[in-house]
């Protein structure tokens, strides 16, 4: 879920653009218009290539972009990892899930996904700081 948010905003710059819609079904699996824990749960795996339960920083970027500073990715992780403690576990999972689910009803629909993605990534001075603090974990090499 949270990051189907994120594989449509790095499909934004792409030459051929699918519009959310296409992302939002193409993680729909049982085409039923809405996004289930499970549907959710289930792309959550995808990310977790060592399958320990957590997603790295490492995991997450090398499943959705090039690991460049400062860009869409980190910021996300950043907004993601609920806890800070650099990873992304099930508790994070299940927050996220909880907030973007705004009915309450353990289903997200597109309008909540949109809905969601349209605040998360329209602070320019959220997104300005993340990208700072990126660069100083990468200078400093941590």
């Amino acid at each position: 879920m949270f990051l189907l948010v994120f594989v449509f905003l790095l499909t934004v710059s792409a030459q051929k653009e699918p519009t959310f819609g296409e992302i939002f079904a193409s993680f729909d699996t049982n085409n039923d218009t809405y996004l289930s824990y499970k549907e959710n749960k289930d792309t959550f795996a995808k990310y977790d290539t060592n399958k320990d339960g957590t997603v790295t920083r490492d995991e997450y970027y090398k499943y959705v972009s090039s690991n460049k500073p400062c860009d869409i990715p980190g910021y996300a992780f950043d907004i993601y990892d609920s806890n800070k403690d650099n990873k992304i576990n099930h508790l994070d999972y299940e927050a996220i899930f909880k907030t973007v689910d705004a009915d309450n009803d353990n289903m997200i629909s597109q309008d909540e996904l949109e809905g969601y993605a349209a605040k998360i990534f329209n602070s320019p001075k959220s997104y300005n700081e993340s990208c700072i603090n990126q660069q100083k974990k990468i200078v400093a090499g941590t």
